[in-house]
């Protein structure tokens, strides 16, 4: 069963991303001008005004877990009317990126997941 929450190999996070956006990588065009995407999407996830702490614990995530490692995610469906979350396994994770400080926060931690099979 999959969990209404954003997580890894069926453990959710602590600390829910802000936002997530799905990103499909266009490859060509046709010489009629329709879109030729690749088979594989990725999805972005945000965390907005992180603490040092949380960001700690991203990073112990990834480099103790997650580092190369195919993964099964929980994110929201891929083009589905509702906010509704699926899992999607043998994916891969990037490091976590961030962003300035501002006020002892992060204001900015993303992490990727790619390989993401319809």
């Amino acid at each position: 069963m999959t969990t209404q929450a954003y997580g890894y190999n069926g453990t959710t996070f602590t600390l829910q991303p802000t936002t997530g956006r799905w990103m499909r990588t266009l490859i060509d065009m046709t010489g009629d001008g329709h879109p030729i995407y690749a088979d594989v999407l990725q999805f972005d996830m945000y965390w907005q005004l992180t603490s040092p702490e949380d960001a700690w614990e991203f990073h112990k995530m990834y480099s103790g877990t997650y580092s190369g490692q195919e993964v099964t995610v929980s994110l929201p469906e891929y083009g589905y009317p509702a906010y509704q979350f699926h899992n999607y396994s043998g994916c891969a994770v990037s490091e976590p990126e961030y962003n300035v400080y501002f006020s002892e926060q992060i204001t900015e931690v993303k992490q990727t997941i790619y390989n993401i099979r319809l």
